[in-house]
């Protein structure tokens, strides 16, 4: 066989692994949390177990979307010093806002937040058998105040944005701009 020259990539030209990912992109944000608890990568196994639950939200058209406007409402949030020590809580008030909706964002919410949650055993599992989980996630939901009026909704439709904004991000889909508790698709 006649001598060959083996090509290979040059690290600094083309380096694929500086491309963002779905896993690198929620890694590298600012350590989503939902109600200060860090949150597990919206990974393949999250994302095709979301899909088998009934997530909506990939398969939008712009039909779908409607304007729901929120009631003016209080926040939570807690008080650290430098050293992050909780000290209390401050009261914040939310103005009302007027909120991007469509048929089945609750849940989607619920969804993505309760799979992310979980150990990647409980995500296959809820894969293979979604309608078991259904009351599991309901639960959830109920539990954290992931319902229209409930008391971490804002929190848990800006932390369900952050994450999709992230995958959207990675996989060079058009941005949704991430304003507190909308989410609206830029024109």
């Amino acid at each position: 066989m006649p001598d060959q020259e083996i090509l290979t990539p040059d690290p600094e030209e083309n380096n694929l692994a500086s491309l963002p990912s779905p896993e690198k992109a929620f890694r590298d944000s600012d350590e989503i949390e939902f109600q200060g608890r860090k949150l597990e990568p919206f990974s393949f196994v999250r994302q095709t177990a979301a899909i088998e639950l009934g997530l909506r939200y990939w398969r939008l058209t712009p039909d779908d979307l409607y304007t729901l406007k929120t009631a003016a409402s209080e926040k939570v949030e807690p008080l650290q010093t430098k050293e992050g020590i909780q000290v209390g809580a401050a009261t914040i008030p939310v103005e009302a806002q007027e909120v991007q909706m469509y048929d089945g964002f609750v849940m989607d919410i619920a969804i993505v937040l309760w799979l992310c949650s979980q150990p990647d055993s409980e995500c296959r599992r809820a894969r293979r058998k979604p309608r078991e989980y259904e009351a599991k996630i309901d639960h959830f939901a109920d539990q954290n105040g992931i319902y229209v009026g409930g008391i971490h909704f804002t929190e848990a439709s800006e932390t369900f944005a952050a994450i999709v904004q992230a995958i959207n991000g990675s996989n060079g889909h058009p941005d949704i701009e991430v304003d507190p508790s909308t989410v609206q698709k830029k024109t």
